[in-house]
């Protein structure tokens, strides 16, 4: 139960502070007087998005803030969520004229989200809009299964429906992105053969190449080698060397100089010998025949070939771009694999959901003349003893988020006429009145402790009117109820009475919100009957509203 609303700076709201009771409590007051400021202030603190433009001419920081009863469920939704506890709950907003927002539950600041999951179990406000929303076929079905109990098995087939479109745009995604690579996986292919052709793993065609200038100078390299062997020929540096040797052995002992020499000379000799053996043995006694070079030949030139087609700089790079398009080519199959786990995975989920539709299709059918009864019961108080109420469930070829069950409320409010789609037969009135009754019993359902109605009576008067302010009060018994009126009929059946007013003070409008007294709330239910000159019998009529 909201226990205490207080607000500050709230458009022309400077500061009211509201002890609120249970029961049924009615809020009236001129058009203009600022009622739907009280409305938009309880959504603020409900954690609807702030609209900056309603702070106070003359304060930079507009506040909100309800005091409610906690219960079990508040207490352990709060537990949850590592927010202290009382006895009682604070929930509280401020938003400043420099665009900032903040929230707080019992003074622990909280993001949005999480003050909307709180607003959802403290109070339910029924607007105009929801009264249009009643032609909604979505809305029509979501009221249902509240209506029937079905709802928490509506709310497990939407949330596996969700996971179920969720794979099937990845399944569709992998198709349109196999569908893109498999255009031009030909092309990738072929460039991965032709590359796999020159065989790199095994080939290193540096060393080709200098295969390939040998080959092609090897008369040359033959004729410098033959050269160097030559020292060995009598004549040449060996022999002279072979000479000095013998001299510089001869006359050593005698000059201990020479011994020296003959060592180094010794080394000069042997080294000579080794460099001669060398070149000898790499003379080569075959050349390459003309098909061999050709084939050598055609291989580099392939080589190079590729390497500028693909823009590389050497054969590190192109093995790179190799094993690019091998990785490509293998991506495409591991493509192709899981798109055939995720299409068996999305076959399966359709199943299981097309099973719980139907379940939940039964359950609906089972569930709709309990419904039908409880509701026509409901609008029978409240003047509407004609009414036909059929509920039209029937199977659709493939389930959407609410199931395989197309539904259509059929509505008569008059004898010898046939009921039609709700949106077509019932007026403003009827519509009203349909939407009070259906507000009672999903409240009763949901156990909500606190309602507010916007101007739920609006399309009827007299003696329905007057029903509908004893539908409301009987509520009222239930839970706490506020409703926004303009109906004397409905006022007078309230508990507790506040009145709206504008007024002028230092050049700007105000608006003040008071509770009314017994003799007020008579003078205030006469105005709403006879306008701003109250007669004695719009009074006495008053007294009767109330006293009835």
């Amino acid at each position: 139960m909201l226990k205490q609303l207080t607000i500050q700076n709230f458009a022309i709201i400077e500061r009211v502070k509201l002890s609120l009771q249970p029961g049924f409590t009615v809020i009236t007051g001129e058009t203009g007087s600022g009622k739907s400021m009280l409305l938009d202030a309880l959504h603020l603190i409900l954690g609807e998005r702030a609209d900056f433009s309603i702070i106070g001419a003359s304060a930079n920081k507009a506040v909100v803030e309800g005091k409610f009863d906690s219960n079990q469920e508040i207490s352990s939704w709060l537990k949850r969520h590592e927010i202290d506890q009382d006895d009682e709950l604070i929930v509280r907003r401020e938003i400043t004229k420099e665009g900032k927002s903040r929230a707080f539950i019992n003074d622990t600041p909280v993001n949005l989200n999480l003050q909307r999951e709180l607003a959802i179990k403290l109070v339910h406000i029924h607007s105009q809009f929801n009264t249009i929303e009643l032609k909604d076929k979505r809305f029509q079905m979501e009221l249902f299964d509240h209506l029937a109990d079905t709802f928490d098995l509506a709310s497990s087939f939407q949330r596996e429906f969700t996971c179920y479109q969720e794979e099937k745009s990845k399944l569709n995604t992998l198709k349109s992105t196999l569908h893109d690579a498999e255009k031009s996986i030909d092309y990738t292919l072929y460039l991965r053969e032709e590359l796999s052709k020159l065989n790199m793993s095994c080939i290193n065609y540096e060393d080709l190449e200098k295969e390939l200038r040998r080959a092609e100078n090897q008369s040359g390299l033959n004729e410098c080698y033959a050269s160097i062997a030559s020292v060995e020929e009598e004549g040449n540096a060996l022999d002279i060397l072979k000479r000095l040797s013998s001299l510089t052995d001869k006359w050593s002992d005698i000059d201990g100089r020479l011994k020296e020499l003959s060592e180094r000379i010794l080394s000069v000799r042997l080294e000579l010998k080794d460099i001669a053996s060398v070149a000898n043995g790499n003379i080569s006694e075959s050349e390459l025949s003309v098909s061999e070079a050709s084939e050598l030949m055609q291989k580099i030139d392939e080589f190079n070939r590729l390497l500028n087609k693909h823009k590389c700089k050497n054969q590190e790079e192109l093995a790179h771009y190799y094993n690019e398009l091998s990785r490509q080519t293998l991506n495409i199959e591991q493509l192709k694999e899981q798109i055939a786990k995720l299409e068996q995975l999305v076959l399966s989920q359709e199943q299981h959901l097309l099973e719980l539709a139907k379940t939940l299709h039964e359950k609906r059918k089972k569930q709709s003349d309990k419904v039908i009864q409880e509701l026509s019961i409901l609008l029978i108080e409240l003047n509407l003893p004609n009414t036909k109420l059929l509920i039209d469930l029937r199977v659709m070829d493939e389930f959407d988020k609410s199931g395989i069950t197309k539904m259509e409320w059929l509505f008569s409010a008059n004898v010898g006429y046939a009921p039609v789609s709700i949106e077509k037969a019932a007026s403003g009135g009827e519509l009203s009145r349909f939407m009070l009754a259906l507000q009672k019993m999903l409240s009763e359902k949901k156990q909500l402790p606190t309602i507010l109605f916007d101007e739920i009576d609006t399309g009827v008067s007299g003696e329905v009117a007057e029903k509908m302010g004893k539908f409301i009060k009987q509520m009222g018994n239930q839970q706490q109820i506020f409703a926004i009126s303009h109906l004397p009929q409905v006022a007078a059946k309230a508990n507790t009475h506040y009145f709206v007013k504008k007024y002028v003070a230092d050049n700007r409008s105000v608006t003040q919100i008071t509770e009314l007294s017994e003799n007020e709330r008579v003078e205030e239910i006469a105005r709403l009957m006879s306008g701003e000159k109250i007669t004695d019998s719009a009074r006495l009529t008053a007294k009767a509203l109330i006293n009835d």
